[in-house]
């Protein structure tokens, strides 16, 4: 072989071996962006690692079927599978889990209440009810008093004494250990809607009211003016209502407490995280979606971040 032809066939080779290392490195990809808050890590299964502090996130990767993880400090890690097509791009917006935590409040994160929603229940209601109702045990007369401090008189009870107001809506529940009354008061009308035993009952933000009856919780119906059972046990204190059908709440067992998401619409609950500790808190929403507070009465409050 002449020297020209074998120069030409080393050409030739070299060429080739450009083609192929040109497709391996370059040619035979495809592109996925991934949008999450940074930084995160995506691993890319029997490739590589990338260390994403960009928002979006632009990763070349070779076509084909491709098992991909993203992990991120705090929450729980995710796995997908991809099919990546030649030259295309594929997005991925990760549907990330918080893993829970508890924490103390000197320092960390702000936990002071944020407008009328986070509120103390309880000063909410007292200071309502002071201002609008008024009953006399003499008389059983329930008042409504207006802005000018005036009595108006809406409904009278017989046999009652010391019973407990609360305020729902334009209405009024008023109850004792044993009854439940719905109070219309626009149109001055009494409804004896619950009887048992032990009764204790609150209303929540967007219009949630959960009465405790007989080792039972029931939720308020307001369109049938009945009470349907919950299908878990929790203090009142323990339950706070954060989005219109939307509550958590704390179950004690033993020593032991589990915190819940319930959903009021479908009817599911899930489980945050369990913890030990005193139970003398009053439940609250925090300041995100995924923050619930524990407003000690002599201690530390927490927050429980998910």
């Amino acid at each position: 072989m002449s020297q020209n032809k074998q120069f030409l066939l080393v050409i030739f080779i070299l060429f080739i071996l450009s083609g192929i290392l040109y497709w391996v490195i370059w040619g035979n990809r495809s592109e996925l962006i991934v949008q999450e808050e940074v930084p995160f890590q995506i691993s890319v299964e029997n490739f590589r690692r990338y260390d994403c502090r960009e928002n979006p996130c632009h990763m070349k990767i070779p076509r084909g079927k491709k098992k991909i993880c993203i992990k991120k400090t705090g929450y729980y890690p995710l796995c997908k599978n991809f099919l990546l097509p030649w030259r295309k791009i594929t997005s991925w917006i990760p549907n990330l889990k918080r893993i829970p935590r508890i924490i103390g409040d000197k320092g960390e994160i702000d936990i002071e209440p944020k407008g009328k929603q986070e509120e103390s229940l309880s000063s909410y209601h007292e200071n309502t009810q002071e201002k609008k109702y008024s009953f006399s045990n003499e008389t059983g007369e329930l008042f409504f008093i207006s802005e000018q401090g005036e009595k108006q008189h809406i409904t009278r009870f017989f046999g009652i004494q010391n019973p407990n107001m609360i305020p729902y809506k334009k209405n009024l529940f008023l109850y004792t250990d044993t009854e439940v009354f719905y109070i219309e008061t626009e149109k001055r009308k009494k409804t004896r809607i619950f009887t048992g035993t032990d009764i204790t009952l609150q209303s929540y933000p967007f219009d949630l009211a959960i009465i405790s009856a007989d080792d039972k919780l029931m939720k308020f119906n307001n369109q049938s003016k009945t009470f349907a059972l919950l299908p878990f046990s929790a203090s009142l204190r323990h339950i706070a209502s954060c989005g219109k059908n939307t509550i958590f709440y704390a179950s004690q067992e033993e020593n032991i407490l589990s915190f819940y998401q319930y959903h009021l619409h479908s009817e599911k609950g899930t489980k945050i995280t369990s913890a030990k500790g005193a139970t003398n808190f009053t439940l609250e929403c925090g300041s995100s979606d995924h923050e619930i507070r524990l407003i000690y009465e002599n201690q530390d409050n927490k927050i429980i971040q998910f």
